[in-house]
């Protein structure tokens, strides 16, 4: 695809039955290089905090890293369309703080979507930011920021898989996914 890759161009591409091509990325430098090839969209992830700085949790990354980060892959890779991952504490707080921390990806770093791993109890956080005119990614599998450990095995699996179906079916209602 030439020119820039807008959400927009996603969610044709999901209408066509045609898969987009994604991809991780932390830094300026491996993004000149994804910005080589066919990729259409790089999520900056929280995963910075283990795979950059070797931390063995998500949790240490903060806000000023992430949008520093996430800066960096936009001067390097301009054209693809960029997710922004809000880390711990980012959107937990508030709505308002919620908003104004993805506000920060938007402006300063030029993120056309912002990632938010969500659970029933942030719904008013998805739609505000949804409401203020940015994009959002529900993240609705497992979360790495949830501070207690959660063990899928057996019995356990199917006990977290309506919570994940509800949280689904109202995030479309709420406008925050396309319906199909």
């Amino acid at each position: 695809m030439t020119g820039k890759v807008t959400v927009a161009n996603l969610l044709d591409a999901k209408q066509q039955g045609r898969k987009v091509v994604a991809v991780s990325c932390y830094d300026y430098t491996t993004a000149r290089l994804v910005a080589q090839t066919d990729v259409e969209m790089i999520l900056v992830g929280d995963s910075a905090a283990q795979v950059i700085l070797g931390h063995d949790s998500t949790l240490p990354a903060t806000m000023d890293f992430m949008v520093a980060i996430t800066a960096a892959v936009r001067r390097g890779a301009p054209n693809v369309c960029l997710v922004a991952d809000m880390p711990f504490l980012s959107y937990q707080v508030g709505i308002a703080e919620a908003v104004r921390n993805a506000g920060r990806f938007a402006i300063e770093c030029g993120a056309q979507m912002i990632k938010i791993e969500a659970s029933s109890a942030y719904l008013d956080v998805i739609k505000a930011v949804s409401d203020a005119g940015m994009a959002v990614m529900a993240h609705i599998g497992i979360r790495p920021q949830s501070i207690c450990r959660i063990i899928l095995v057996g019995a356990n699996y199917p006990a977290c898989l309506p919570e994940k179906f509800c949280l689904f079916s109202e995030t479309i209602e709420l406008g925050v996914v396309p319906h199909e």
